[in-house]
This record gives C-alpha cells, sequence and structure tokens, in this order.
C-alpha cells in the first residue's frame, strides 16, 4: 500500500505525485494541501464494490444521452479526471461534465472554467 504524504502539497505537486503511482495504488485527492485517500488498493475495504460501478456507468450514460440530444458542446469524464475546485483542492468525481474544447488524451486536469 502507497502512503500519502504527510507534508501539504500544492496541486501541481500533487498531480506530479499522483502521476509516478501505479494505477492499482488507488486513488487520492487533495484537500486544503493534504493528500486525501479516497479508494485504497483493490481488494481493501474501501474499494469500490459492483454497484457502486453500476452507478456510474448509469450516470455516465445518462448524462452523455442529455448532452448528445441537447446539442451541447460538453463532454462526459467518468472516474479519472481530476478539476481543481480552488487554490489546493483537487478532487476526482465518478462522473464529470465540462464544457467547451476537450481536453487533450493525456491530461490529468479537466479546467474548472
Amino acid at each position: 500500500m502507497i502512503a500519502p504524504p504527510k507534508h501539504k502539497m500544492t496541486a501541481d505537486e500533487f498531480l506530479a505525485w499522483a502521476e509516478s503511482l501505479p494505477k492499482e495504488a488507488g486513488k487520492f485527492e487533495l484537500w486544503d494541501g493534504e493528500v486525501i485517500v479516497k479508494h485504497g488498493p483493490a481488494g481493501q475495504m474501501n474499494a469500490e464494490r459492483s454497484q457502486h460501478w453500476k452507478v456510474k456507468g448509469a450516470a455516465y450514460r445518462a448524462l452523455h444521452d442529455a448532452i448528445r440530444r441537447a446539442g451541447l458542446p460538453c463532454f462526459v469524464a467518468l472516474d479519472g479526471a481530476s478539476v481543481r475546485l480552488s487554490g489546493d483542492k483537487l478532487v476526482e468525481p465518478d462522473v464529470l461534465v465540462y464544457c467547451g474544447q476537450k481536453v487533450a488524451r493525456d491530461v490529468l486536469e479537466v479546467p474548472n472554467l
């Protein structure tokens, strides 16, 4: 198991740290500069259960279809896109809708416009 850093980090430092981790390390967020464990490694008590996967998939599908029907210039990101709320708060929601230009394939963060 990866131990989160004990020192406060900026959002940019957090993104660099998170990118260096193996995917199976779990999921982390940054809140006021402190690294928070969102989900531990697969198989741990706080790992996501199958019902959660189904709900995330349904939310993605519903939002994607609604955006498409409305013809909006928006996109849906599922589980993995980070968004900076303010200062050193960086979260990774299960499903995220953003509008405007589509983000590049290799970014970790969706701009909060």
